[in-house]
């Protein structure tokens, strides 16, 4: 049996379980004596593929429900203990376990072509990000900056970067362990928008922070952010977009694919995310508010008033278009909200919000 941490996708409420091994799904033993019981063909493995990451299973349909599980050996005993465990949670078969499959698929086009239709690119691209190490994220990263915050519209200015650094600081220690640093690049744009590059970059654009009226409103644009990074979607949306001899390189840990990823990497900002990772990004960021007890009325009140005039204002499109909102996410972050039950922590209680978006000193 092994210890971990319940969260139902309704509200940020962490219930601390029991978890026992079963040859068809696990059962959850909450401290009030009932029972859950999770098939395995209902779940599937959100992070812990690689070394030293806190693990994360969620359970379909919507609203997903959460496992958090601190013992990376826990990995193993499912293997062990429910070997078909492994047709729905794939990423617990390290990337030596898929040597064989890959060999299948490169034997020849037929085979290569069945695994198209079977699979499917998308669920080839999940698969790739899942094994991929996160030095080669940052990479890809890195390369995504360069387009999308080119550095002669980089903004430096240590006062307000030490601000939103502290805000990123508080998510992340609230938040599950996990293998990225996050770094914030503001980039001297009227544009509405932000964006996450793989391997922990968070891209703000200057119009986005004067659109912010709160610390507490910049924290929930920065925590769905974040998730884009911890779920690795923008690897995920970037991977689908190269070829598919690339996608079975990256499977098996060869760094031949990742040029092809990297020239892909520029073109982030015109990618878009599946809904449901947006969707994704909304309740595992409001979850991350309240773990860090920031106001989580702040991250609503931001998405109202960008679905209220954000399609009116010129420099407001930018944000829907990447982040298309729809009237079921905003009363899903409005429920959430309003179940926190604590006294929040006030954000950068010394610090002139007003002005964090008025101004931009170009970087050296």
């Amino acid at each position: 049996m092994w210890p971990g941490s319940y969260y139902d996708g309704r509200t940020a409420l962490r219930r601390p379980v029991t978890i026992t091994v079963m040859a068809t799904g696990l059962r959850l033993a909450t401290e009030e004596g009932t029972f859950l019981w999770w098939p395995y063909e209902q779940l599937q493995l959100a992070q812990g593929a690689l070394p030293g990451e806190q693990i994360r299973i969620e359970r379909r349909p919507e609203p997903s429900e959460t496992l958090v599980v601190s013992d990376e050996a826990f990995l193993s005993a499912i293997r062990e203990g429910a070997p078909e465990a492994g047709r729905h949670l794939l990423p617990v078969f390290r990337r030596r376990h898929w040597a064989g499959v890959v060999l299948l698929a490169g034997a020849g086009a037929v085979v290569a072509g069945l695994a198209v239709y079977v699979w499917g690119i998308p669920a080839l691209a999940d698969l790739a990000a899942g094994q991929m190490p996160p030095a080669w994220e940052e990479r890809l990263g890195q390369a995504a900056l360069e387009s999308l915050a080119p550095p002669q519209r980089r903004c430096a200015d240590q006062e307000r970067d030490a601000a939103l650094s502290e805000i990123v600081a508080r998510l992340a220690a609230a938040g599950p362990r996990s293998a990225y640093t996050f770094r914030i690049t503001v980039v001297d744009h009227p544009a509405v928008n932000a964006f996450a590059a793989p391997g922990g970059y968070l891209i703000i654009h200057l119009g986005l922070l004067a659109a912010t009226q709160t610390p507490a409103e910049m924290a929930g644009v920065l925590a769905h952010e974040m998730q884009h990074v911890l779920h690795r979607h923008g690897t995920k949306a970037l991977f689908r977009e190269i070829s598919m001899r690339a996608l079975l390189s990256l499977l098996v840990g060869d760094a031949g694919g990742l040029g092809q990823a990297l020239e892909t990497a520029g073109t982030l900002g015109q990618l878009r995310y599946r809904r449901q990772d947006e969707e994704t990004a909304d309740l595992d960021g409001m979850n991350l508010i309240q773990a860090a007890r920031v106001d989580p009325n702040g991250m609503v009140s931001f998405l109202r008033r960008l679905s209220r005039e954000g399609a009116d204002a010129p420099h407001g499109r930018a944000y829907l278009s990447t982040h298309p909102l729809t009237v079921e996410r905003i009363k899903q972050m409005e429920r959430m909200a309003a179940g926190a039950h604590y006294t929040p922590v006030p954000l950068l209680p010394e610090y002139p919000w007003r002005e964090v978006g008025r101004s931009c000193v170009a970087a050296p």
